[in-house]
């Protein structure tokens, strides 16, 4: 099973309430590194991150834990500091006054029922929701009058609700949902309100109003807002060395330097360019990019399938590919190392749900398309490790003879001809029915591989994969259960 993703960066131990760089904080977290806020919830206390399965009953273990109180209690100050722009531009907009009581009231009661509406999806879900709910709720009862009176009115209201609901998908299920249910919300949003508006404005001015105000929110889920920040740092990334690709992970569209970016990363640091590539391809929106960089940076290498496996053996690639936040996130969500090798086989990998894969069709013309005998070999090991359970369990027969076209094709590379011959001995032992067969394809004398053929997927230096060992393990015929996920055949 993956390992919960590590946070990078500084997390506090505990959000003081008291600390007005914490609300700027837990908002960059909430808009921008949702990971960040499951991190710091998870660090708090993991045996309380995943007792969010237990529903609304968990409220009272979250309030007992300093971080996770000091967090609820942050909750309506925030809500309340985000909302309150907004109430002051349609209150201006509109010439009416601030209703300050409704403002108060809309915000408590908003936070309140976010928290335990969304705590039945994650505790970092209910954080969101709860500050959605708190912003939503604070402007609907702060502004007097009626909201919907113009164009740049109903445009600004729906820029900032896209945004709210889009963040919300995202921190729940990803930043694919994020967007996809803010636009469905933009299009419902847009139908029901031209139908709302079309006797008092008539059928053309409310169909116009609701078009612009669905339009406005669609703006919000693709996060353009956020565009213009992120673009002009882009845009001095060669010369100042940042990139908004660094920190902030819901980036929706692309950024100019941003494969030169990760490239420089990747040579300047390999380990820290390595967990930067694996932030970017967490973000489908972005997985092209890491696609590229991957590919670009394992061909330039003098040792290309050297070269990758030691990026495989990178214990951060255990980790899952999203922090997960219920029970059934924990079953199915896949780690890094199997996205991976899927992305370098230029191959869709269902890592969360299917709304990854559109995203998948439309960047594909974005992606490295050239097949190599590495790309190959990288779709290999990713069927290997697809298939690692049932291999482990002996539900499936495995037969390793239907790859050969494939480990045979890396005699192109330096070190390539013996990791064949390896694999070739490796699927003779497997295919063997009695210990007189594995004995007789143990005989073989093979070149010692320089690269092991189980080291980047399970990190087992051992001789477990030895032919005489393969003899032990010959107890049934299915002898499917020694597979190359496990076991090192040329090292004995």
């Amino acid at each position: 099973m993956p390992t919960f993703p590590t946070y990078h960066g500084r997390l506090p131990a505990c959000l003081n309430p008291l600390n007005p760089y914490h609300y700027l904080l837990l908002a960059y977290w909430i808009f921008m590194r949702p990971t960040a806020l499951k991190c710091y919830l998870y660090q708090a206390d993991p045996r309380a991150y995943r007792a969010a399965d237990e529903g609304v009953a968990a409220l009272r273990i979250f309030w007992q834990i300093r971080a996770y109180r000091h967090l609820w209690l942050m909750l309506p100050l925030l809500a309340l500091g985000l909302s309150l722009p907004l109430v002051l531009l349609v209150s201006w907009l509109q010439g009416t006054p601030v209703a300050w009581a409704g403002l108060a009231r809309g915000v408590a009661w908003g936070v309140a029922a976010g928290v335990a509406a969304g705590v039945a999806a994650g505790v970092a879900a209910g954080v969101a929701f709860g500050v959605v709910g708190g912003v939503a709720f604070g402007v609907t009862f702060g502004v007097t009058g009626d909201v919907a009176v113009g164009v740049s009115l109903g445009v600004s209201v729906g820029v900032v609700a896209g945004v709210l609901v889009g963040v919300l998908a995202s921190v729940v299920e990803g930043v694919v949902e994020g967007v996809a249910v803010g636009v469905t919300f933009g299009v419902a949003v847009g139908v029901a309100v031209g139908v709302s508006l079309g006797v008092s404005l008539g059928v053309v001015g409310g169909v116009a109003f609701g078009v612009v105000g669905g339009v406005a929110v669609a703006i919000g889920a693709l996060r353009l807002p956020f565009y213009p920040v992120h673009l002009i740092p882009a845009l001095l990334s060669p010369w100042t060395r940042r990139h908004p690709l660094a920190w902030d992970e819901l980036t929706v569209l692309p950024l100019p330097f941003s494969r030169r970016f990760l490239l420089r990363q990747l040579a300047q640091n390999e380990a820290a360019g390595l967990r930067l590539l694996a932030q970017v391809a967490r973000n489908p929106f972005q997985g092209y990019v890491a696609q590229v960089v991957l590919y670009r940076y394992l061909h330039a290498q003098a040792d290309p399938l050297h070269a990758y496996y030691r990026l495989l053996r990178d214990p951060s690639l255990d980790e899952y590919v999203y922090a997960p936040l219920t029970g059934f996130h924990w079953q199915r969500y896949l780690a890094l190392r199997q996205l991976l090798c899927a992305e370098l086989d230029q191959r869709w990998l269902k890592s969360s749900n299917d709304s990854n894969r559109w995203v998948y069709r439309l960047s594909r013309w974005l992606r490295e398309r050239r097949v190599t005998p590495l790309t190959r070999y990288a779709g290999m090991l990713e069927a290997l490790l697809a298939a690692q359970q049932e291999l482990e369990a002996g539900e499936e027969p495995f037969d390793l003879r239907r790859y050969q076209e494939i480990y045979g094709g890396l005699a192109a590379y330096p070190g390539g001809t013996e990791l064949g011959a390896a694999y070739g001995l490796m699927a003779r032992c497997l295919a063997c029915g009695t210990l007189a067969e594995v004995g007789e394809a143990a005989k073989e004398r093979i070149a010692t591989p320089r690269i092991s053929t189980a080291s980047p997927l399970s990190h087992n230096a051992g001789g477990e994969g030895h032919p005489e060992a393969a003899k032990e393990r010959i107890a049934t015929p299915r002898i499917s259960t020694a597979s190359p996920l496990s076991h090192n055949v040329g090292e004995g």
